[in-house]
């Protein structure tokens, strides 16, 4: 049931017109049903949590730090550089004075090869720092001694040669380096030759 706009009285839903005044009726709306739709909590929104404290809880949540690999903590062990770098390096054992005064004859041992090795263990075998220099000088005469021997027992094939002719090349540089560390009063140990466990 409803009214009237113009009169007031009551007209039924079938009537086109009022029946008092002849205004026109207008037809009723239908109403929507309403149905109660839940949405799965799949999709559900999260709701945040509240802290006591009125504060989000993923806000107070702390968040460890990301360790991947499980590795361990890189400053736990810190590297020392410098002395992997320097561990060749003898020149703090000997004292500046036994440099400077020796210089001449750290450098015979390596100019004169086995007749500077021979002279400076015989004239200078009180300065410490003449005395490592011979001994590197001594492994660089030892081990061109040594293969050149090896060159001459292969002489007949071609790559014995041809790796002696190159590994003296190699020796050489060897054996500028340390003048060069002697000039400079560096006492280094030489390099590849280094290696060789004799005349420590």
């Amino acid at each position: 049931m409803s009214t009237c706009t113009t009169c007031g009285i009551e007209v039924t839903g079938d009537m086109a017109f009022c029946p008092n005044c002849g205004a026109p009726v207008p037809a009723a709306q239908p109403i929507p049903q309403q149905t109660n739709y839940q949405t799965p909590a799949a999709v559900q929104a999260p709701i945040a949590q509240t802290s006591p404290s009125g504060q989000n809880a993923w806000q107070n949540a702390q968040v460890p730090p990301v360790n991947p690999g499980n590795q361990a903590n890189p400053q736990s062990h810190p590297v020392d550089l410098n002395a992997a770098v320097c561990a060749k390096d003898h020149t703090g054992e000997f004292s500046a004075q036994d440099i400077s005064d020796n210089k001449v004859y750290a450098l015979l041992a390596y100019l004169l090869g086995i007749f500077g090795v021979i002279v400076v263990g015989l004239v200078a075998r009180d300065s410490k720092f003449a005395m490592f220099h011979m001994r590197q000088s001594a492994k660089l005469v030892v081990v061109q001694w040594l293969f050149g021997l090896i060159a001459a027992l292969f002489f007949w094939t071609v790559i014995i040669p041809i790796a002696y002719f190159i590994f003296t090349l190699v020796l050489a540089v060897v054996e500028v380096i340390c003048i060069v560390n002697v000039c400079r009063g560096k006492a280094k140990e030489a390099p590849i030759v280094s290696s060789f466990g004799f005349l420590k």
